[in-house]
């Protein structure tokens, strides 16, 4: 059905509400058109009628989980995912969102479980095999974490932040030359990436090629959306990068040049 119909059927539908305001299929039938030309906010609220009509009705529940979904409230979506999960199996597709769901929350322990669920349904699924990576990465599982990043790197050797993500791994165990192959491999494909040019000027520090570091600690500052997610990240970055024999003094100089340069930049 083409967005056109979709939106004649909804004019009729809304006026049929006003005459019908509990009707459960009027209502159904708008949220449906709602979802069909992804106005999912507008669809939230019918299906919130219709939660209070039908209270045990899974498929609304699971739609309504859906539509928070798509418009990024993770938090909510999970409530209601966990509410049908409760009845009944989900989709491997909904299983890799609640795991996402629980990233958000930095749940990643919780995360990965769902998205491993998803992957005994789904192992060509280049979206969820990057989220099990990177939920085993934040854990600090990095061998793990690289097991699923070297999958999904067979599936589509051109996806950018995979390899960047292999590319970090491979810095943080202490192999600075492969990691450099696989973060230029995703600097090919993306040189704007705020994570990759970050992680190029890693590299170039750990060489002493003190101003390629610079040009690309940089372009990753002004890459990023506020500078606070620099300065935390590359904070964080230096707690791996200890065995790289580089002083505390040089990663807090370069961190305030860098901080200094952003807010003039900017």
């Amino acid at each position: 059905m083409s967005q056109v119909t979709y939106h004649q059927d909804l004019r009729a539908l809304l006026k049929y509400a006003q005459i019908l305001p509990n009707h459960l299929n009027v209502l159904q039938e708008i949220a449906h058109c709602y979802a069909n030309i992804n106005k999912y906010s507008k669809a939230i609220p019918y299906y919130q009628k219709i939660e209070v009509l039908a209270p045990n009705n899974a498929e609304n529940i699971l739609l309504l989980a859906n539509a928070y979904y798509q418009v990024n409230q993770f938090e909510e979506s999970l409530v209601y995912f966990l509410k049908v999960e409760a009845k009944q199996s989900l989709s491997p597709e909904y299983l890799s969102y609640v795991g996402y769901c629980y990233q958000t929350l930095n749940n990643y322990a919780q995360a990965v479980q769902y998205h491993l669920k998803a992957y005994q349904h789904m192992p060509q699924n280049l979206w969820n095999l990057g989220h099990i990576g990177y939920c085993f990465q934040a854990l600090e599982d990095f061998d793990e974490a690289m097991h699923y990043y070297k999958i999904a790197e067979k599936i589509n050797p051109k996806e950018d932040v995979i390899l960047m993500n292999i590319g970090w791994i491979l810095l943080v165990k202490g192999q600075p030359k492969e990691a450099e192959k696989y973060l230029y491999k995703a600097y090919l494909l993306d040189n704007y990436d705020a994570y990759t040019l970050m992680n190029l000027g890693h590299v170039h520090l750990i060489k002493g090629e003190n101003s390629k570091a610079f040009d690309f600690y940089r372009r990753s500052v002004l890459e990023f959306p506020t500078i606070e997610e620099f300065k935390t990240l590359f904070e964080e970055d230096q707690r791996h990068l200890i065995t790289y024999d580089i002083g505390l003094k040089t990663f807090q100089f370069i961190k305030d040049e860098m901080l200094a340069y952003a807010q003039k930049a900017r």
